[in-house]
């Protein structure tokens, strides 16, 4: 979900819905939201071209898949 329609989502809801859906991405952030990766980036780095561009294209041959 892409943080523009997340953070619209997350704003309907009481204080209380929103500490638990907190709550259950920490509790399950090595589990049903892990992700496999071969490196580890800050925000920083991230946002190089050189590194979207790397992104961009595994995205089009389909390899992270």
């Amino acid at each position: 979900m892409g943080g523009w329609l997340l953070m619209r989502f997350l704003g309907k809801l009481k204080p209380a819905r929103v500490g638990e859906l907190y709550k259950r991405v920490a509790d399950e952030i090595n589990t049903t939201f892990a992700i496999e990766s071969t490196v580890e980036l800050s925000f920083e780095e991230a946002v190089t071209p050189e590194v979207i561009r790397n992104i961009m294209l595994r995205l089009r041959v389909g390899s992270i898949y």
